[in-house]
């Protein structure tokens, strides 16, 4: 009996899972296309990460979890449209460092700050503090079983603070609705 309801578990949890990153995913493509017409949610996201420091493909692959071959033609789409420059590392010639061009700069710079996670920051305000902190560890819990490493979710919880402290640390410096209040920026050329 335990069996079969840990069976009809599995399955709901990973509907529930699946459903609640649709939905998210959602909230950050009309954001996007408000913002930035053209560009996707996974362009939008290397962007963001390269805005910090270069990275390697490889580099990048592991902080997004994504295979490298899904995330060349990302970059290759990226480079195309005079955002992102493949560097030479003066140390190692087969390391090609991903670097943000000025122009991927500024149109970052440009982009209005909203709280990508507002809608799932209401959702759990509705749960509460504690609920929040509940399902929080759980999946954390959920995330090292799957991948069978503890480091995995120890490593993604790290970085996604880090990202929640930068994002906070931005928004201080900047007005909440960046320097060029209802500036929109050029389409990208897909």
């Amino acid at each position: 009996m335990e069996t079969t309801e840990l069976a009809v578990l599995a399955h709901q949890i990973g509907v529930l899972m699946g459903i609640s990153t649709k939905l998210m995913v959602q909230d950050h493509e009309a954001h996007l296309a408000r913002c930035w017409p053209g560009i996707n949610v996974p362009q939008h996201g290397v962007l963001r990460i390269l805005q910090h420091h270069p990275l390697t493909i490889k580099e990048l692959s592991e902080r997004i979890m994504l295979a490298p071959s899904t995330l060349v033609p990302i970059i290759d789409r990226l480079e195309s449209e005079g955002l992102v420059v493949r560097g030479r590392d003066p140390d190692d010639r087969r390391r090609q460092p991903l670097a943000l061009t000025d122009q991927a700069r500024q149109m970052l710079d440009s982009l209005p700050r909203v709280d990508l996670w507002e809608g799932l920051s209401l959702a759990l305000q509705s749960l509460g503090l504690e609920r929040s902190r509940q399902l929080s560890q759980l999946l954390q819990s959920l995330v090292t079983e799957l991948s069978h490493n503890p480091q995995i979710a120890q490593r993604v919880l790290a970085m996604s603070t880090q990202a929640a402290e930068e994002r906070d640390t931005c928004s201080m410096h900047r007005p909440p609705h960046g320097p060029s209040h209802g500036v929109t920026n050029p389409p990208l050329k897909l």
